[in-house]
């Protein structure tokens, strides 16, 4: 896809801010959803599918100090398309 196609622009916008880690409640606010669960289906598990998103504890998913960090797959992702 091209990096203007919509479906690119959440996921670029999502690792861009992910640079540093991040809580699910700060990438909601960004993103502007209020449904949790459906975020989670819909931009994060394909992230973490494609290896592009990572926890940063993935032993305690639902810990409330759970954070979010891009990988290095990533990182290339992101050094490969302009936006």
């Amino acid at each position: 896809y091209p990096p203007s196609t919509p479906r690119v622009l959440p996921k670029y916008k999502l690792l861009t801010f992910c640079a540093e880690p991040r809580t699910i409640r700060q990438m909601l606010k960004l993103m502007r959803f209020r449904d949790r669960k459906n975020f989670m289906k819909k931009y994060l598990r394909p992230l973490f599918k494609e290896g592009l998103l990572a926890m940063t504890d993935p032993r305690s998913p639902q810990s409330p100090k759970q954070r979010y960090v891009i990988t290095k797959k990533g990182e290339n992702f992101l050094a490969n398309s302009a936006v």
